[in-house]
């Protein structure tokens, strides 16, 4: 039966008509005002987002770099400064996909220049540091003139139409405009982000008003309900929303529309006369929540669930149930409108976000967001946390689990009036602002910056700059310091101590270092590298220290440090902290050692000459019990030094000190004789890891003062064993081990018993091992002819009594040691 216009609107009376046009008028005006509302919002959350994330951004970057490229050049790309920002806006992209160029430019002249982009040095489209932006519009200048953000409105140039986000950036010190940072959106991506939040508000708000429209209609009209019900068909069929109409009491499908049955995969003859359950559509957890809902309500509006098609896939969909009678039978008329993909993007977004809170979390910086908390005038009386970095819970000392959800007065012991006065200026604004402040708490200087990242909250980064300031103070009494570490000198220190004897000042404690090995380094390498030694221990000691300590060299190898306010255990801290730092620094293959001693004065009763008497008698008491572990180790270490430094060496050294050992029991030795000389002819060369590679290696005849240089290494290795308690008795022997029989020999020309036997042997086994040994500037020789040699020799360099055993019995003393002969 065909209905036409006139027969239906026969059926309403005019009073009922006008109601229906008025009724129309008004949903239209209410439809319309609501997608207005919805396109301005969503325009202005996706303006909002952007410029959040570039104020974000602007605060990563550090402003002494940006600074030093105040008037950028293409000789900027090589330095460090400009990789370092390069690589900060190529990351920012990276994470943001929206995001398609990010830069940085400068006013110079009256002229915008770049100082650096996203782009890749390669890329075609990289701008170089110093290039004129000619395709900037008026509005790119406004930042420098006013100090605010911008978001301009679309432009088009010859890549196409954007929209940018301009962050004015201002120095740490001054506070003015030194650059401004940008970022480029498509206006297309700009646009549609916004258009799809307002189509799909209008679209679900149209479709319910036509239901609610169809269901008004068949209750105020019960003669046209087969004509309603032909209208309702076609848009219960034609909508894009999945419509179905199911019995109240179990749920049994009467009518589902075309959508439905596309989006879940189902014919229709499947689903009537089925139930959810049949068809296994819905999660038990959610039908249960739809049934709770109306119990309680009567209806269900808006409700999120998810959905299983034929083949297993999961939708959701935001659903709607209405009840509806049909005959008798009280029935539920249910929408759902599929935001499967609106959830993909949410994710989407939700991983954006994660990685920007990844971002927050490597930040060295400490990062807290907060929000305001206002008396009944409107006036900021306090803040609440909301969220902080792993970064501000180590730079403040401060737990997450303990501040977050707390407000400030909650926190921290007083809250400063004028910080609250800044953070509201901050909050109203919308200005971002740098300050520097002085924490008593910590004992840190920080620079803070602060910015609002929405409304009613306001965020907060905090560099600890304490370490630069102290070292931007001038020095001012050059005689207060020593030359060569640049610590404070013992005059200084003593005046120190009776300027900062104070009760304030209190507990106090003095730490006394003795740096390990100093003379040993000196006898090894010189006193060039002993002063290396020296200046590594005054930096690793200042590296540990406060800024309020005091530091200074004693003398010697001794330095003292001050420290007020400090407790025992806090000074036996930064005892183990430093040695910690120091044993990580080397001077040729040694590394750093120093042994402390430290007490406190925790009352003025105590006399501070006497803790300080008692923390240098602990560092020579700690001293004594170290210093012998300490020596034998450095000169273990110096052994391997040598044995790097020339090949062949470590070689050559156990063959000698496997000669001597035999050679000693052939003449009849005591076997702790026999252990001496060991380890003597195992040391003997020590002395060698002072002389230069060159000269020890050179294969050509040495120059006077080459052999001159050759002849020192006895004394050394003599003063390096000496050191050492343990090994001081081979010294003597090391010393010797080149003095020859008839008085010839070097250093001191002892002649014939009153050279040490040991030292006899070490001269006869190393002559020995050096004859029959590759050198640069010989070959090896024969056993026999080396034999021929120490007979020769035997009366005038070599000990005539040990060179005949030696040679009575070589088959029997050198066959171990020529059988593990290198080939």
């Amino acid at each position: 039966m065909r209905i036409d216009r006139k027969s239906l609107l026969s059926a309403f009376t005019t009073t009922e008509k006008k109601k229906w046009l008025v009724l129309m008028l008004v949903f239209l005006g209410v439809w319309s005002l609501y997608i207005r509302y919805s396109w301005t919002s969503a325009y202005q959350a996706v303006s909002e987002n952007a410029l959040t994330i570039a104020r974000t951004a602007e605060t990563i970057f550090p402003k002494n770099v940006i600074e030093s490229l105040k008037t950028p050049s293409p000789k900027d790309i090589e330095t460090p400064q400009y990789k370092q920002i390069n690589s900060s806006l190529q990351s920012l992209v990276s994470i943001n996909p929206d995001i398609r160029s990010a830069y940085i430019y400068v006013l110079k002249n009256g002229k915008l220049y770049f100082m650096a982009n996203s782009e890749p040095v390669d890329s075609k489209d990289n701008l170089l540091p110093g290039q004129e932006y000619t395709e900037a519009t008026k509005v790119y200048w406004t930042p420098f003139e006013d100090g605010k953000s911008v978001i301009t409105h679309p432009a088009t140039d010859r890549r196409g139409t954007w929209i940018s986000v301009l962050i004015p950036i201002k120095g740490v010190e001054t506070g003015k405009i030194i650059a401004v940072f940008g970022t480029d959106y498509l206006a297309k991506t700009w646009r549609n982000a916004a258009l799809y939040y307002t189509v799909q508000a209008g679209t679900v708000i149209l479709i319910m008003f036509l239901l609610i429209g169809v269901l008004f209609l068949i209750l105020i009209k019960h003669k046209v309900v087969t004509r309603s019900e032909e209208k309702f068909a076609k848009a219960f069929n034609s909508t894009a929303v999945l419509m179905a109409i199911t019995t109240l009491k179990d749920w049994c499908y009467l009518d589902v529309n075309q959508t439905f049955l596309e989006t879940l995969g189902f014919y229709k003859e499947e689903v009537i006369g089925k139930t959810p359950s049949d068809l296994n559509i819905y999660f038990d957890k959610e039908r249960s929540t739809i049934d709770e809902a109306f119990q309680s309500e009567g209806r269900v509006h808006d409700f999120e669930v998810s959905l299983k098609g034929r083949d297993g896939s999961v939708y959701t969909g935001i659903c709607s149930a209405e009840l509806i009678t049909i005959g008798d039978t009280p029935c539920l008329l249910k929408s759902l409108t599929d935001i499967t993909k609106r959830k993909e993007i949410e994710e989407e977004l939700t991983k954006s976000e994660e990685k920007y809170k990844l971002l927050f979390s490597a930040m060295n910086d400490a990062f807290s967001h907060q929000s305001i908390i206002c008396d009944e005038h409107g006036k900021v009386i306090d803040y609440r946390f909301i969220t902080i970095n792993p970064s501000f819970e180590t730079m403040m000392g401060l737990k997450a689990e303990d501040i977050i959800g707390k407000t400030a007065t909650e926190v921290l012991p007083s809250v400063d009036q004028s910080r609250l006065e800044i953070y509201e200026r901050v909050v109203l604004t919308g200005e971002s602002v740098h300050f520097n402040t002085f924490s008593q708490r910590l004992n840190k200087y920080f620079e803070v910056k602060a910015y609002r990242p929405s409304s009613k909250e306001f965020a907060t980064i905090f560099m600890d700059i304490t370490e630069r300031l102290e070292c931007e103070k001038d020095i001012h009494y050059l005689n207060y310091h020593d030359v060569l570490t640049g610590l404070y000198n013992r005059r200084f220190y003593e005046e120190e101590i009776r300027r900062l004897n104070t009760e304030r000042n209190l507990p106090i404690s003095l730490i006394f270092g003795d740096v390990n090995g100093l003379k040993l380094i000196n006898d090894a390498f010189g006193h060039l590298k002993g002063d290396e030694l020296l200046q590594k221990a005054a930096l690793a000691i200042q590296s540990v220290c406060r800024a309020d300590d005091i530091v200074a060299r004693w003398g010697g190898d001794e330095f003292v440090m001050l420290l007020p306010k400090t407790k025992a255990e806090e000074a036996e801290e930064i005892v183990w902290r430093i040695r910690e730092t120091y044993s990580k620094e080397y001077v040729n293959s040694i590394s750093g050692s120093i042994s402390f001693g430290w007490d406190t004065k925790c009352s003025m009763e105590e006399d501070i000459l006497k803790t300080l008497k008692n923390a240098e008698d602990l560092m020579y008491k700690n001293k004594t019990l170290e210093s012998e572990k300490i020596r034998l180790s450095t000169i273990r270490t110096l052994m391997e030094t040598l044995h790097e430094k020339y090949p062949g060496s470590e070689q050559h050294s156990k063959r000698v000190s496997k000669l001597c050992q035999d050679i000693g029991r052939a003449i009849g030795l005591s076997e702790m004789e026999v252990c001496g000389v060991r380890s003597a002819g195992f040391f003997h060369d020590i002395g060698y890891v002072s002389i230069e590679e060159g000269i020890l290696n050179k294969p050509g005849k040495l120059l006077k003062q080459e052999w001159d240089e050759i002849k020192r290494h006895a004394e050394i290795g003599c003063r390096i064993l000496s050191s050492s308690h343990e090994m001081s008795e081979l010294a003597d022997y090391v010393l010797a081990h080149h003095e020859r029989w008839d008085g010839t020999g070097y250093p001191r020309g002892l002649q014939g018993e009153l050279i040490p036997i040991e030292a006899r042997i070490i001269a006869l086994a190393s002559s020995f091992v050096a004859m029959t040994s590759e050198r640069p500037y010989r070959s090896a020789v024969q056993d026999e002819l080396a034999l021929q040699e120490i007979i020769k020799n035997a009366g005038t360099q070599f000990d005539p009594e040990i060179a005949k055993v030696f040679v009575e019995q070589f088959n029997n003393i050198w066959l171990g040691i020529k059988e593990a002969r290198p080939t």
